[in-house]
């Protein structure tokens, strides 16, 4: 008995219902597994910093996994839900009442279609927008938090040790003794009469004005230099340890396209792969709905293990070649265009025939 042209709908709407839920759960999931490393890097400088400000800062590294979480998702999620379409023989049923190979795999190909839209609504406005906030909620966190204890000695910022003898308010020092260590082979000891900690919006960083000191160094074998300062602007770093994003993280698609036209070689390589990379990691999903369905029908008999096996070994691959396509990009040996999109030509190489051998059985 042939499929009926009518069943279809309810055939899409049952397979898509099922799909969207396993998806969710495996997002779930896959999100936080790569969330699991970042959130105790975030948890380790959370100290003195509110609980809000904490959940905010986990709400904003969200895109940048979901880019990744996306596409193996999909592909944990066709591969189950196709193996257990198989293993219970549904697809075998279907194609022997007459339905093309074609018609049982469209829900998954219409899926992918909607990954693709939501993975570029995260790579495209999403990430450079949570990126920013970040940024913009760590510094101001930070800002908040930073202070200095009289009486000790403070190691709590890369490459320095302060000791303050008079503590006037949270951000200003009397007598101030610091030991500055950021270049190791040129140590600094700086003593002043008085300091004050600044903050700067604009370049997320922080900065000591000191006045009425000197500054103790040597510049070589039994070489000492003596400097004293009326007013000094010393910048300095907060250990965030928390993966804080870069500048071209927060640029959306057209800015890095137009800083790609200027600057040095290596910096607008540097933008040129993160322009492609944003495109491409969207477009695996829709490569990924042809190759999973497939692969899918194929691994059905190794039970749900099976399939997670497969889609781990496509998507560690599928990493390894993105990898590599940067790495060989970063050189300038091929376009960068090339070595970006070689991982998805490669992939949809192998999508290509196994969708072609099944729809021909």
């Amino acid at each position: 008995m042939l499929l009926k042209k009518s069943k279809t709908p309810t055939f899409n709407r049952t397979v898509l219902g099922e799909l969207f839920s396993t998806f969710l759960l495996t997002l779930v999931l896959c999100t936080t597994v790569l969330l699991f490393e970042r959130v105790f890097r975030i948890m380790k400088v959370s100290q003195g910093i509110a609980a809000l400000d904490v959940l905010k800062l986990i709400l904003f590294i969200q895109p940048s996994f979901l880019l990744l979480g996306i596409p193996m998702s999909l592909l944990v999620t066709v591969l189950i839900v196709y193996g257990r379409m198989t293993m219970d023989n549904e697809t075998t049923i279907l194609m022997a009442s007459g339905a093309p190979f074609s018609l049982i795999t469209r829900p998954a190909v219409r899926f992918a279609a909607a990954c693709l839209a939501l993975s570029l609504i995260v790579s495209l406005y999403l990430f450079p927008l949570s990126n920013r906030l970040f940024r913009e909620t760590l510094y101001d966190a930070l800002a908040r938090s930073v202070s200095i204890d009289e009486g000790v000695f403070n190691d709590g910022f890369p490459g320095l040790l302060i000791y303050v003898k008079n503590k006037i308010t949270d951000r200003s020092y009397q007598d101030l003794f610091i030991y500055n260590t950021r270049n190791p082979d040129e140590p600094v000891v700086i003593a002043a009469g008085s300091g004050e900690i600044l903050a700067d919006p604009e370049k997320g960083a922080f900065q000591f004005l000191l006045k009425d000191g000197n500054m103790h160094f040597t510049t070589g074998i039994n070489e000492y230099t003596y400097i004293s300062f009326g007013r000094y602007y010393m910048e300095f770093d907060i250990d965030s340890g928390s993966g804080s994003s870069s500048s071209k993280d927060e640029m959306y698609l057209g800015q890095l396209w137009h800083a790609s036209e200027e600057g040095p070689p290596r910096r607008r390589s540097r933008l040129m792969i993160e322009f492609h990379k944003r495109l491409a990691l969207p477009f695996a999903c829709l490569i990924l709905g042809f190759l999973a369905a497939p692969l899918g029908t194929m691994a059905g008999k190794a039970g749900r293990m099976g399939g997670f096996g497969i889609a781990l070994g496509v998507m560690l691959g599928y990493h390894v070649l993105f990898v590599a396509g940067e790495n060989i990009a970063q050189t300038g040996k091929v376009p960068v265009w090339l070595a970006m999109w070689a991982p998805n030509i490669t992939l949809a190489g192998l999508a290509a025939p196994v969708y072609w051998w099944k729809t021909r059985q």
